[in-house]
């Protein structure tokens, strides 16, 4: 049997909050990481600053207001959200 199950859109973007919050603890952090990599392409996310991603050919900088490629792993992510450097779009 076939697990269908989704992350929905309103755990990904609660998760992406506590990313982005300084108080969250790390327990919750990891556990926000691993909702929003299973619910990866549901929410968009903008640059807040103008950001670099040298290994990307198709789009090697970002500018702020401008979205993130689906391609950026969610990893990368979340450290991003983490540091501020991007936000919900």
């Amino acid at each position: 049997m076939i697990n269908k199950k989704e992350t929905s859109d309103k755990v990904a973007r609660e998760a992406a909050k506590i990313l982005q919050d300084p108080n969250a603890s790390d327990e919750n952090k990891s556990v926000a990481a691993s909702a929003l990599a299973q619910a990866r392409g549901k929410v968009k996310f903008v640059a807040v600053k103008g950001i670099n991603f040298d290994a990307l050919k198709s789009k090697p900088r970002v500018e702020p207001g401008e979205p993130i490629p689906e391609d950026i792993n969610t990893k990368v992510i979340a450290d991003l959200l983490v540091n501020g450097d991007i936000k919900e779009a």
